[in-house]
């Protein structure tokens, strides 16, 4: 009897090694699974911002190569001399505005201003957005 219970019991480790070693694997199976699953979601997701940096590239390179044929037509030419010179074509008028000049003149020294202020110039600009009120 002592044979049978030894023999039963040797068998009953074997058994036991064996699930534990099958139960290693599958585990391990599956970890190694969802690793490669979550390193191919983040190569793909780089794959995509790349692809859209592409198209992104594609669409600057094609605004530049029509503004470059643009440049290089005798319009343009023609409208950079004129707007150099300060000259008109038949036809055209020239508006000269000195107040819309001195208008962005006083914006400028005034951000100037509001800048060199620093402290409290936030709570300016929020009262006389809201309030249209400048401290």
């Amino acid at each position: 009897m002592n044979k049978f219970k030894s023999a039963v019991n040797q068998r009953l480790d074997r058994d036991k090694a064996t699930t534990y070693f099958v139960l290693f694997i599958f585990g391990w199976a599956i970890w190694s699974t969802f690793g490669a699953v979550r390193e191919n979601y983040s190569l793909q997701q780089r794959v995509d911002d790349l692809e859209g940096q592409i198209r992104d590239l594609d669409l600057d390179n094609d605004r530049l190569t029509f503004s470059n044929q643009f440049y290089e037509t005798d319009e343009y030419a023609e409208f950079a001399i004129r707007q150099e010179l300060n000259k008109i074509a038949p036809g055209e008028k020239l508006f000269v505005g000195l107040e819309y000049d001195s208008q962005f003149s006083e914006e400028a020294a005034e951000t100037e201003n509001v800048a060199a202020k620093g402290v409290g110039s936030n709570i300016n600009e929020w009262t006389k957005l809201l309030f249209g009120v400048d401290l």
